[in-house]
């Protein structure tokens, strides 16, 4: 991930009031990631098949561009949409 968007992530999330999930943002456990038309997907487990399922939460950082996905108080997905929000950051 580059350093710029992880400083975005660690900003925002604080700014939201999510410092334990800020301090996860530079764990370098990146499962995946997956780059799609518009942007990418930064995953910290595998995706699954269906739904994260129960203790799942979806957290819009910046609306319609930068949302994280929580499971169980753990980051298991980062959603960057627009990829020219990936050069701002």
């Amino acid at each position: 991930m580059a350093p710029k968007l992880a400083d975005a992530l660690e900003q925002l999330l604080g700014k939201k009031g999510e410092g334990l999930l800020a301090e996860q943002v530079r764990d370098p456990r990146v499962a995946g990631a997956q780059l799609h038309g518009h942007g990418s997907n930064y995953y910290t487990k595998p995706r699954p098949d269906g739904p994260w399922g129960p203790g799942h939460r979806t957290i819009e950082l910046l609306s319609g561009h930068l949302f994280v996905d929580v499971l169980d108080s753990r980051i298991v997905m980062i959603e960057v949409l627009h990829r020219q929000f990936l050069k701002v950051v």
